[in-house]
């Protein structure tokens, strides 16, 4: 079948292509079939020589397909997998690094092997030590947690490392841990070749008894909590904001759960807030807090509070980077004024027209219909976004609606509603290309 992906993703024309991946869906039959070995086949060929203000996404636009299926109609399950093919088939893809060879008999795998050559710039023996660990259930957490929090502590271009990680680590976790080595690959790749970027990580540890307080309490996120906490963060002059708001958290008995929460919705503000072409910082902040959470509860975390300071850092870098005004920007006036009949259709045709605006409002409405339209609003954001070039979101659009809709359903505030409303707008700001779902047949 490596034949075929090699034909597939060297494809550089819309019609060819679509016809191709068209016929070889029938012989997969199911997506998680592509997705094994696309993955495998990618892995090792999507990485640069050197990184200074970006990195190859094929592998990472892949990763976040696998991540967001389940937001999917089950009909559509197959649309994020086309996009992220048509994006792998145009990157440059180099020689397959090789991952050859034993891990040295004199540091057989173990964290500290791990680590080692990850500070000595050693990309294959980490790959190999640490995929060895992963397959192991009795080492797995620890060595999850361990990349994780190395990784974490290397804000490069706010926060990528740590995203792309576990964006890596979720890919290999349904994939059974088969292949790990290949798999953590482009990413431990990144995280060791990139430039290195420790001052929020810094900063963090050295303040994080100062909101122990969150970790202690057990107390819902109220919605009071959060405005003031917002305004802190989003608006706040320098990293001692971000500090400030979480620890007036902790002061109210606000527990870790509610502290995600208020991270990861202020995220979703200050996309909302963002200008036109910045919305990156933003977003990807908010995939670094929905990460961070997720990732941490399946491996455990002593370090929670020092995952909850870079996080709220990296929020309020994206903030200070990307915001258009002082404040924040209305997305409910419009909504206040008008609200439109034909819901879902409106919020269609609106994304497609990239009017952000109107999204928001159309988002807005079908908040107001009841759990199950909001469970369909996450299914039609979710299309809207596998339907664009994947050159123009890099996967950051799909992670963004799933992560949207876990972080909406285990909310508690009613500030809850910034996730898909933020999300709607920021999908209609992106610029459109629909080439390639209507060479796929669909309208």
């Amino acid at each position: 079948m490596s034949a075929v992906l090699e034909e597939l993703l060297k494809t550089t024309q819309v019609k060819p292509f679509s016809k191709q991946f068209s016929e070889y869906q029938k012989e997969w039959g199911d997506p998680g079939k592509f997705l094994a070995e696309a993955a495998v086949y990618l892995s090792t060929r999507v990485y640069a020589r050197y990184y200074d203000d970006g990195a190859p996404h094929a592998f990472f636009g892949l990763a976040a397909a696998s991540r967001s299926e389940s937001v999917f109609p089950e009909d559509r399950r197959w649309w994020p997998y086309v996009q992220q093919a048509w994006f792998a088939a145009r990157e440059k893809k180099r020689s397959p690094f090789s991952l050859n060879g034993e891990p040295d008999a004199a540091s057989a795998p173990s964290w500290q092997a791990v680590e080692k050559a990850v500070s000595e710039g050693e990309v294959g023996s980490a790959c190999r030590s640490a995929g060895t660990l992963l397959q192991e259930g009795e080492t797995r957490d620890g060595i999850r947690r361990g990349l994780l929090n190395l990784a974490l502590g290397d804000t490069f271009l706010g926060g990528f490392k740590f995203l792309y990680l576990a964006q890596s680590l979720s890919l290999a976790e349904r994939l059974g841990w088969s292949d790990s080595s290949h798999l953590l690959f482009p990413s431990l790749h990144f995280l060791i070749e990139g430039p290195d970027e420790g001052e929020i990580g810094r900063w963090a540890k050295s303040n994080a008894n100062r909101v122990s307080a969150i970790l202690e309490g057990d107390g819902q996120l109220g919605d009071d909590h959060y405005e003031a906490f917002e305004s802190r963060l989003l608006f706040g002059d320098d990293d001692d904001s971000a500090l400030a708001a979480l620890e007036q958290l902790g002061k109210a008995g606000v527990g870790s759960e509610g502290a995600w929460e208020a991270l990861i919705v202020a995220a979703a503000q200050a996309a909302g807030n963002s200008k036109s072409g910045a919305w990156i910082w933003p977003v990807r902040a908010l995939l670094v807090a929905h990460a961070a959470r997720t990732e941490y509860e399946k491996s455990g975390d002593s370090d929670e509070a020092i995952s909850l300071l870079i996080t709220a850092g990296l929020i309020r870098q994206a903030s200070r980077r990307s915001r258009y005004a002082s404040q924040n920007r209305d997305l409910g006036d419009l909504a206040r004024r008008f609200c439109p009949i034909d819901t879902f259709n409106t919020l269609r045709s609106v994304v497609s027209h990239s009017d952000p605006h109107a999204a928001a409002t159309a988002a807005y409405a079908i908040l107001g219909m009841g759990e199950e339209k909001q469970r369909e609003l996450f299914q039609n954001l979710a299309t809207l976004a596998a339907k664009n070039d994947g050159r123009i979101g890099q996967g950051y659009d799909l992670l963004l609606v799933a992560a949207a809709a876990e972080s909406f359903e285990r909310a508690s505030s009613k500030h809850k509603e910034k996730l898909p409303v933020c999300c709607s707008f920021v999908l209609a700001r992106l610029y459109k290309d629909y080439d390639l779902f209507g060479a796929y047949g669909v309208k």
